[in-house]
């Protein structure tokens, strides 16, 4: 099968080289299945704790990623519901298409709001040309957004080792990468709010967490958990009347003196915390997605 000039295929024993002989030669489907080797590669080094691996792994499906899109078919016509990529990264669903005027109004994937402009007083649905456009295709979609939620884990993890104000702030920044793609990622949204207890911001926090358990319909029991540790937090520091987002009243763990602590082994949380070695995903036992 023609390959592109300096595209090195998969090494035969890896589990993906059955789905990259069977392609269909599609162009964006060599770097699409490189891409999906390296995510599985990135959660192969997670789970043996080797993070910087992880990271490296991750950030080279990325990379990939942005190839496969590059590649990809792109219609003339767009339909309501098609992934698009518009302004520069955003992403967003087609909210109405109108194929007689070859424009569309789309609903941003952050906010889950039709996209407007504001014309002097009033907000107006903004009208997008087809060539302002990117259609994405799903399975991009998906792997782009699991890696970015993958790598706020793996930023997590090390935060957790370091015990850093600038690392979790890092996490935090991983995770509004995610939820930059998807508003409503409910790992993202944990993992930023168990990063924000870690800075005391506790204001932030519950709305994350209150976001992630809105998302989960309050059947994830962690995200349940830590959102009564910040409400707790919340109703302390309003009654010393010293907030300011701050989490003044809300005591360190008095096993490991880390704030809002998630350490099984330690008495201050609940007997159902998630333990340092293995901190799951939301909804999901597996710690990757």
């Amino acid at each position: 099968k023609a390959r592109r000039p300096g595209w090195e295929p998969l090494p035969r024993a890896h589990p993906l080289r059955a789905m990259e002989d069977n392609s269909d030669g599609a162009p964006y489907e060599e770097p699409l299945i490189a891409a999906l080797a390296a995510k599985e590669d990135g959660n192969e080094a997670l789970k043996s704790a080797d993070l910087p691996k992880a990271i490296e792994h991750y950030e080279r499906a990325l990379e990939l990623c942005e190839e496969a899109l590059a590649l990809s078919p792109q219609p003339p016509a767009l339909r309501n519901n098609d992934l698009v990529r518009y302004a520069g990264g955003a992403y967003a669903l087609v909210d109405t298409a109108y194929p007689q005027f070859g424009d569309y109004l789309l609903q941003d994937l952050s906010t889950y709001q039709v996209v407007t402009t504001k014309v002097r007083y009033e907000e107006v649905s903004t009208r997008f040309r087809r060539k302002d456009l990117t259609a994405v295709p799903r399975e991009l979609f998906d792997l782009r957004l699991a890696c970015l939620q993958n790598l706020t884990l793996v930023s997590l993890k090390l935060a957790r080792g370091s015990k850093r104000s600038a690392d979790f702030e890092d996490t935090v920044q991983r995770a509004d990468s995610a939820l930059a793609m998807d508003g409503r990622a409910a790992k993202a949204l944990m993992r930023k709010g168990v990063a924000l207890i870690e800075l005391k911001e506790v204001n932030e926090a519950a709305k994350a967490l209150a976001m992630a358990s809105a998302v989960t319909r309050g059947k994830d029991a962690e995200v349940q958990r830590l959102l009564e540790i910040v409400m707790m937090a919340k109703g302390k520091a309003k009654g010393k009347g010293k907030s300011k987002g701050k989490a003044k009243g809300l005591e360190p763990c008095a096993m490991c003196n880390r704030f809002g602590c998630t350490d099984v082994n330690c008495t201050a949380t609940a007997a159902t915390s998630s333990s340092e070695e293995e901190d799951p995903g939301v909804g999901e036992t597996p710690a990757a997605k």
